[in-house]
């Protein structure tokens, strides 16, 4: 089709991740269609861009995709859980670096995944590959056996932890209760345990084993006069082995304790325990004037629970500045218990919001502290918890052995713990005392044994 003389030119479109892009270009003129010649400039870009140097770098709950295109090019990566078709969907602005990292994920799941490239002209490029996250496994050594054991002792130690499966340690916790002193920094300087704990994490750290330092948060040194106005406070007045939550010197004293901790051990990351007020929520002074309401009311423990949560998140900044990681200990099991007795919900347990520090960030990961119930209850309340969490935060139930007449006593109930995480995609878990594994073998050989057979066949 011709007008005033001129040839028309059509141009064919489509419409592709950037919108309307060019396929091609054809002429009609006087009832004849011919391929016209564009100007160099103008020409189509038929070439589709390249995907080069593609780094897939996995991690427990997340999944970073590197690569560089020969041009700028938008990204589109679609990842399918294996185990429910569950689709996750990512874009990344046009660039010709890229770095995209897909978070949260599930633990111990497999994933298919389709990286597109598109380029301004619409050519497009396309990879496909697949990935398993691992399973999250540590193990708590004792602080004392640290300290009473040998140095000599420790590759032994870790051999036999990575021959386990485990890649996570944890280690503590010498905290101001246990040092029975307010003076952590001569403490932390001088004493031997803790040289020894240094010793010890250094030699994880090579061997490629994450480590955190677990510490009991709240726990106080017994009464100290001049330091009065730190202790809970009972509703007599008297000063409890503990101290007060809400007290912003409290606060800073304990944040001044994890950074000297982090600078002297070298430690990935910290495990807050003790992380919650005592049976009863502290009465001292500056609590009862500084909280709202009246001890025992909703409205005091809404106030509770969200000072302790503003803590728990300072603390999370401190260590994310440093490139650590935040952990959790917490007591889902009492808190749905009192749910399941009474019949009503409650919005915490002891000032711990755990629901809404899953939900908001503000821990990388929760440790439920339901060891000292049977197998069966551990993992019925594990998998309720785990419906609340999801995958938000890294979920890891923590277990004894033999304790108090509960936890899991036996090869068969350990097999049968860890394998029932594992059908059901749960983060992994924790040995909070695997210290008995080394120090008594005679009496816990089997765990050995098991966890041996199960890290041999880990699907």
């Amino acid at each position: 089709m011709t007008r005033g003389g001129r040839l028309a030119v059509v141009v064919s479109l489509c419409f592709g991740l950037f919108g309307p892009v060019c396929l091609g270009c054809r002429a009609n003129g006087g009832g004849e269609q011919r391929d016209v010649v564009m100007p160099a400039s103008l020409e189509c870009d038929t070439s589709p861009p390249s995907i080069g140097n593609l780094i897939v770098d996995v991690s427990y709950n997340s999944v970073r995709f590197a690569f560089s295109c020969d041009e700028p090019c938008r990204v589109r990566v679609v990842l399918t859980r294996r185990a429910d078709g569950r689709l996750i969907e990512v874009w990344d602005a046009v660039d010709i670096e890229h770095s995209i990292e897909v978070s949260p994920l599930y633990c111990f799941s497999e994933y298919d995944y389709s990286l597109a490239v598109q380029d301004s002209s619409g050519n497009s490029s396309e990879v496909s590959g697949s990935f398993s996250t691992p399973e999250y496994r540590s193990a708590f050594i004792a602080y004392q056996h640290i300290r009473g054991s040998s140095t000599s002792d420790f590759p032994g130690w870790l051999d036999m932890l990575a021959a386990e499966g485990f890649d996570v340690l944890e280690v503590g916790q010498p905290d101001l209760g246990y040092m029975r002193s307010f003076d952590y920094g001569h403490f932390i300087e001088h004493d031997t345990g803790v040289a020894k704990m240094a010793t010890l994490v250094e030699m994880a750290n090579e061997r490629g084993f994450e480590t955190l330092g677990v510490y009991w948060t709240f726990g106080a040194p017994p009464y100290d006069q001049q330091h009065a106005e730190l202790y809970a406070r009972d509703q007599d007045g008297e000063p409890l082995d503990w101290l007060c939550p809400a007290n912003p010197l409290v606060k800073s004293l304990v944040m001044d304790v994890l950074a000297a901790y982090l600078d002297r051990l070298g430690l990935d990351g910290i495990v807050l325990d003790g992380i919650r007020y005592l049976d009863t929520y502290c009465l001292c002074d500056y609590h009862m004037s500084h909280a709202d309401g009246e001890p025992g009311t909703l409205r005091w423990d809404e106030w509770c629970s969200d000072d302790l949560t503003g803590f728990v998140e300072s603390v999370r900044d401190m260590l994310h500045e440093r490139g650590k990681s935040l952990w959790a200990y917490v007591w889902s099991y009492n808190q749905r218990y009192h749910e399941w007795f009474w019949g009503t919900e409650l919005f915490s347990f002891r000032g711990q919001d755990w629901r809404g520090w899953a939900e908001r960030g503000s821990v990388d990961g929760l440790k439920n502290m339901d060891y000292y119930v049977g197998p069966s209850l551990l993992l019925w309340l594990t998998l309720q918890e785990l419906a609340v969490v999801g995958s938000r935060v890294l979920w890891a139930p923590a277990f004894w052995f033999s304790h108090q007449e509960s936890g899991v006593d036996t090869p068969e109930e350990l097999e049968f713990v860890v394998s029932t995480m594992r059908e059901f995609h749960i983060s992994g878990y924790s040995v909070f005392d695997w210290t008995k594994v080394i120090s008594r073998p005679n009496d816990f050989g089997w765990a050995h044994d098991t966890f041996m057979q199960l890290n041999a066949s880990p699907r």
